[in-house]
């Protein structure tokens, strides 16, 4: 939620809307299957890396 500034649509909206990075999965959906890759991309996110 700090990610998104505590803005529950926002957050809602990212987890469940398929990613690219993510091979198309939603982030709710991958972090069933690799949660450190939907960390990872939080994490690119905060420091601006997207690479």
């Amino acid at each position: 939620m700090k990610q998104f500034k505590c803005d529950v649509r926002v957050c809602q909206e990212w987890l469940t809307k398929p990613k690219r990075p993510l091979q198309g999965k939603s982030p709710f959906k991958q972090l069933t299957i690799n949660a450190d890759e939907v960390m990872d991309m939080l994490i690119r996110m905060r420091t601006g890396d997207f690479s």
